[in-house]
């Protein structure tokens, strides 16, 4: 492996935890936005809801389990 990706590799796993809380942070704003359908439409609240499912994945794939 080069030098270059193992060092980006190490700086992806000391941010890993910062990354997952924010992440988290975002998909609890999202969730809000995806049950509200009156912040600004129904676009928003499609928007939300597709991003929501993407996020949940992403958590649960770095938690190993349930997205919440």
């Amino acid at each position: 492996m080069p030098v270059e990706e193992a060092e980006a590799n190490a700086r992806l796993i000391a941010a890993a935890p910062e990354l997952l809380e924010q992440l988290k942070e975002a998909r609890q704003y999202v969730a809000k936005v995806a049950t509200n359908r009156d912040f600004d439409g129904a676009n928003i609240a499609l928007f939300a809801s597709r991003r929501l499912e993407r996020m949940d994945a992403a958590i649960a794939k770095a938690t190993g389990g349930d997205a919440r």
